[in-house]
């Protein structure tokens, strides 16, 4: 778990630093989590967890510096979007059970 966390550090600060840009940067934290999953225990899942959503949570600030906004504040972001094809009939509802 260590050497993911290094890893997943490494990539988010390239991220930062402009080396990767987005879909480089979430290629290559798939790609971590993918060589992490096969050695995963159980008992790891919670501290998984933890880090998955940290990662998601610095990628989304630096995304948010990008453009100027706060993550999920103005501009006419995914939400909006998808509202709006809602809206229009062009998207399928989300199921619930």
């Amino acid at each position: 778990m260590e050497v993911y966390k290094g890893e997943t550090r490494e990539i988010i600060r390239r991220f930062r630093n402009r080396d990767l840009d987005y879909p480089g940067c979430i290629a290559a934290l798939d790609a971590a989590l993918a060589g992490l999953i096969p050695s995963l225990a159980c008992e790891q899942l919670g501290e998984l967890r933890v880090i998955l959503l940290a990662n998601d949570e610095e990628v989304h600030k630096e995304l948010a510096g990008r453009s100027g906004q706060t993550p999920g504040v103005g501009g006419d972001g995914a939400a909006q979007n998808h509202q709006r094809k809602r809206d229009q009939g062009t998207t399928h509802p989300r199921f619930t059970y």
